[in-house]
Formats: C-alpha cells, structure tokens, sequence
C-alpha cells in the first residue's frame, strides 16, 4: 500500500514534464490532492482484500 504515493508522485511528475508545466503553488495543491486520493484508493483495497479473506 505504501507504493501507491511514489507511484502517484511519478506520474504527476511525468504528466507536469509532458505538458512542460513548473511545480507551482497550484500543482502542489493538486500533488496533495492527488496524495489524498492515492492513499484513500489504497485502503479501501486493502480493507476490501481483508475482508475477502475472512
């Protein structure tokens, strides 16, 4: 679970070089953003893998 934030990192970072953007005070607040949403995604999987198992 804790892969999913370098992994969110990586392509936020990939997607700002494609589009040849600079880490801004707005990009930052999407990198949290997408943080949030990175983690959130990773404990429900993990709770739903848990709760499969019994």
């Amino acid at each position: 679970m804790l892969g999913v934030v370098p992994l969110a990192t990586l392509g936020g970072l990939v997607a700002l070089n494609i589009r040849g953007e600079t880490l801004n005070n707005a990009t930052a607040v999407g990198f949290i953003a997408l943080f949030g949403v990175a983690v959130q995604n990773g404990i429900i999987m993990v709770s739903n893998i848990n709760r499969l198992r019994g």
